[in-house]
């Protein structure tokens, strides 16, 4: 039995149960997540049952066989990376199913992180932070590639392509001449990233706040895009640009994305590199203009959470730009 828009989840529930070995008799189903607009059809269940809780995810939109595989192994290696007990967690892939885009895994108890910064104090999120940072720093450290000096003309170049097609009108984006004011700004800035070492790792490839679960004892990644190797800027600043335009408090200083509490706080648990790594310096601002170009162009399309992040976005770019 499954509960209404979950029948995808519950299609494919008997082959990856007697896959993994597990019973077949004592579960009980919970829905725990769906997704399903133009293009993403996407649902996630929980069955408790004899010995525990296990989670089904299936993605039945888009068909995508090389991407889903290549999203499968990035959980994979990660796993092997830092296992599924100790304080910094991936979960165990229990069964795949290829063809149907779906996978049964152990869950990852507890909150997203995105919950836990949300209902926490200023203080009680800088704690938080830093149980992110870890995480994080293990992740990387378990998957490092080599150190090497940072080459921001690939950030740059793809910025230069995304200036000329909103200038040939190829590529809407909300408020074209103040994006294209800041993109432009952080190309001259470039210099400043240059003939400077960093690391580079394996990438989660897409971690925002709700892709870290947080539980008294540890914390678990979830939910990891294609594994490719590239500076620890990328997962950096994709994080902290998510946290700083929806759950961050206070005012940063100009020229930071966050508050110095903040940003001490995360680095405390980061120890890879340190707050002024090159990778982290360009990609930080990089990402804030991602986040501004993925936003539909005309505000009666956006909703309320996408409001609230062009909101933040408008007030926090011309302050780290300018700093």
């Amino acid at each position: 039995m499954s509960s209404p828009g979950y029948d995808a989840v519950a299609e494919v529930w008997p082959d990856l149960r007697q896959q993994a070995g597990l019973p077949e008799e004592g579960w009980n189903f919970h829905p725990v997540s769906r997704r399903e607009d133009a293009r993403v059809d996407r649902a996630v269940g929980r069955y408790e049952g004899p010995g525990g809780g296990v989670i089904v995810k299936r993605q039945s939109r888009p068909v995508d066989p090389d991407g889903f595989v290549s999203r499968f192994e990035a959980h994979v290696a990660a796993f092997e990376a830092l296992g599924g007990t100790g304080p910094h967690r991936v979960p165990e892939i229990l069964a795949v199913d290829l063809e149907r885009q779906a996978l049964l895994m152990t869950v990852a108890e507890g909150r997203s992180l995105f919950d836990a910064l949300t209902e926490a104090s200023e203080d009680d999120q800088a704690r938080i932070l830093t149980r992110a940072g870890a995480w994080l720093s293990a992740f990387h450290g378990a998957q490092l590639d080599e150190r090497r000096q940072f080459q921001p003309k690939y950030t740059l170049n793809y910025l230069r392509q995304l200036i000329g097609e909103v200038v040939d009108g190829s590529r809407e984006v909300a408020s074209p001449g103040k994006f294209l004011r800041w993109a432009e700004l952080l190309i001259e800035m470039g210099g400043r990233f240059e003939h400077k070492w960093t690391a580079s790792c394996a990438t989660h490839g897409d971690l925002h706040q709700r892709n870290l679960i947080l539980s008294d004892d540890a914390v678990t990644g979830i939910d990891f895009g294609n594994r490719t190797m590239a500076p620890v800027g990328h997962d950096i600043a994709r994080l902290l640009v998510d946290h700083a335009i929806t759950t961050a408090q206070g005012k940063p200083d100009r020229g930071e994305v966050l508050t110095d509490l903040a940003r001490d706080a995360f680095f405390a648990g980061y120890t890879l590199v340190g707050p002024d790594d090159p990778s982290v310096g360009l990609m930080l601002r990089m990402r804030l203009l991602a986040e501004w170009i993925a936003l539909p162009p005309e505000e009666e399309d956006r909703g309320p959470s996408q409001a609230q992040r062009f909101k933040a976005l408008r007030q926090l770019i011309p302050r780290v730009m300018k700093g």
